[in-house]
């Protein structure tokens, strides 16, 4: 990025980052040095909230102290006999004194309070990094669909789940569009163009924490846009009647005119008063139509201010992706910049507010016809403008989409971008994969082949070995690679896939639906999505099973299994199912199409002579030879 970040306050920071970005250079990236610079963030920002709070405190102190000696000069001023134009000039100095403190004061608090949220900004990235999701701050999840099962399958949504760690992101459509990245797979170049940017922008931290600063003010005050939205792109009311704009201008003009005629002596008569009452009728008559609309244009005035900050902030930043160029395009129209013309929306809605002052609102409306006026100003805005804000919000809230997948790359150096190609009849190959929302000291990482179309992997083990985690390591860093992100890899190669799970299956009392029934309809969609894949050749089915149809004897299951694997293999489709079952390496039509994996434990008696079961979550090849229910009846003290 060639723009030099003047815009930040806060050099000593970017300079402690700089060396310390060079030295994860020099070393190679690790988690450890990502988690040292946030440690430092910390500690610097930390620091100057503590001396900033110290300063605002005395000067309230010193606020107080000048406005109380204001009040003692002015009753000299009044009580004394002699001295009277000293204790004025001391009471206009200590007046003038308070307003220069008030200034200062003002731009401390703003300062101070800039301190406070980076702080908060980087204490919630050190408990990303650390997967300490009790001290990270759940985001609102717009845009989620309900009926999406890989949203509970794989953990898109909801605490410690994927969306969790990922959004940064403040505004309505930023949030929106993050999660419609996670449930939609991106196109091959779609991902290729996201990857560029995410990377050129993972480089440049400060950008990406001012960017969420600049974000968390808009949050602090939400509003719904979605009434202004609608006006924006609606036909303007005043403008089309131009009789009624005119008919405003002239009857202010005749009564400005007649009030300085009659105030002159050349009309003796108060005929002013005729227009002003005619303003009164006229308002009368459009007071609730122009009232109503200026509800339907007032989205907040500090809304309205910090969206134009956003702009503002992001107007000069060079980054040289095509993708970065095409966004600043779209935050602009022409000539028209999209901070400018949000900063000059804002002041007009703010003139919009007079109709909320009792003393003032009648006589300046009575005399000025304001409302009308305000009202024209706001239609050629939204002739000239609105119908581009939409656009604006949607860059805006793309970009931040795209920052959140860009922070994660920045906080996970060891994570790799995986390479998605065109051929979907290739496999999905993975190596050093582990689960992203995983902590990092206890993430265990595997090798992963699975494909080509026509096969799929049967993974096994014993109660809590780790097959589910596999399952789900798989889905999460698919649905991360579709988005554009990185993934938890060293490497990850994909082609374009479909994904469908059958994790976590719930019945329904109201619907009259049973466990077993719910399965089934699910995997009937999973079976109809890959044939519907196989069909328009345009993708490969990825599937994963986790124990499905376990609602029914075990000698229909196996062979309810096996169809189930046959209709999902003639389709074309890869993808893993973790079972207890390994018969069904050996079932018929499925012995040369499995590919047999396993989790093992060991069984073992720790230094107070209690039993333990130790897992290592390696994956290994071949079925698996252990089990571990009746150990665990030992441990738990139900063997007897």
């Amino acid at each position: 990025m060639e723009q030099s970040f003047g815009l930040f306050p806060d050099k000593g920071c970017k300079d402690m980052d700089q060396e310390q970005k060079r030295t994860v250079s020099s070393r190679g990236a690790h988690e450890d040095d990502v988690a040292q610079i946030v440690s430092s963030r910390i500690v610097f920002f930390s620091h100057k909230r503590t001396h900033l709070e110290r300063l605002f405190n005395r000067i309230v102190h010193l606020r107080l102290v000048l406005f109380l000696m204001i009040l003692f000069c002015l009753a000299n001023v009044f009580f004394s006999e002699s001295a009277q134009f000293i204790w004025g000039m001391i009471a206009l100095g200590a007046f003038f004194a308070f307003i220069i403190v008030i200034v200062v004061h003002q731009r401390i608090f703003t300062t101070l309070t800039r301190a406070r949220e980076m702080e908060a900004i980087n204490r919630e990235a050190q408990a990303r990094l650390i997967r300490d999701w009790n001290a990270l701050p759940r985001p609102d999840e717009p845009g989620f669909d309900h009926r999406h099962s890989l949203s509970e399958d794989l953990d898109l949504k909801g605490k410690a789940s994927l969306y969790h760690l990922l959004c940064t992101a403040n505004t309505p459509a930023g949030r929106s569009i993050l999660a419609d990245w996670l449930q939609t797979p991106a196109s091959p170049p779609e991902i290729q163009s996201r990857q560029h940017i995410v990377q050129e922008l993972a480089s440049e931290y400060e950008f990406l924490q001012e960017l969420e600063f600049q974000g968390r003010q808009l949050a602090r005050d939400p509003a719904d846009i979605g009434p202004f939205l609608s006006w924006c792109e609606s036909s303007p009311w005043l403008l089309k009647k131009n009789w009624l704009v005119w008919l405003t201008r002239l009857l202010v003009i005749l009564l400005f005119v007649l009030l300085l005629l009659n105030v002159i002596g050349i009309v003796l008569t108060p005929l002013w008063l005729l227009p002003v009452a005619l303003n009164l009728v006229l308002t009368g008559i459009c007071a609730h139509k122009v009232h109503l609309l200026f509800s339907r244009i007032k989205l907040g005035d500090r809304s309205l201010y910090h969206y134009a900050r956003m702009f503002a902030f992001l107007d000069p930043i060079i980054f040289h992706s095509e993708r970065w160029l095409d966004l600043k395009k779209r935050m602009s129209a022409g000539n028209l910049s999209a901070y400018k013309q949000l900063r000059r929306l804002a002041r007009l809605v703010s003139f919009s507010h007079l109709r909320y002052s009792e003393l003032l609102y009648l006589p300046i409306q009575a005399l000025t016809l304001w409302d009308f006026h305000v009202l024209l100003a706001l239609e050629k805005w939204q002739k000239d403008a609105g119908h581009y804000l939409r656009s604006w919000l949607l860059a805006l809230g793309e970009l931040e989409s795209l920052a959140c997948l860009a922070r994660l790359k920045f906080e996970n150096p060891s994570w790799s971008f995986p390479q998605v190609t065109q051929d979907h009849g290739t496999c999905v190959i993975a190596e050093n994969l582990g689960h992203p929302l995983l902590p990092p000291r206890i993430c265990v990482r595997n090798n992963v082949t699975v494909g080509p179309p026509g096969s799929f992997l049967l993974v096994t083990g014993s109660n809590m070995s780790g097959k589910s985690t596999l399952l789900r390591t798989l889905g999460v860093n698919i649905i991360l690679a579709q988005a554009g992100a990185p993934v938890c890899a060293q490497a990850l190669s994909i082609p374009p896939l479909v994904l469908g799970t059958s994790f976590r299956i719930r019945d329904s009392l109201s619907d009259g639906v049973s466990y077993f029934m719910a399965e089934l309809k699910q995997i009937k969609d999973i079976v109809e999505r890959a044939r519907s894949c196989y069909n328009k050749n345009d993708a490969t089915f990825f599937f994963l099973l986790d124990e499905i149809l376990l609602g029914t004897n075990v000698a229909e299951r196996q062979l309810a299994v096996q169809q189930v694997l046959l209709h999902l293999i003639r389709s074309g489709a890869i993808g893993a199912i973790a079972t207890h079952d390994l018969s069904l390496a050996e079932a018929p039509g499925l012995e040369t199409t499995c590919s047999p994996v396993h989790f093992s434990e060991h069984f073992s008696v720790d230094e107070k002579e209690e039993p333990r079961l130790l897992f290592d979550y390696r994956l290994h090849h071949g079925l698996a030879q252990t089990t571990n229910a009746l150990k665990l009846l030992h441990i738990v003290g139900l063997n007897n």
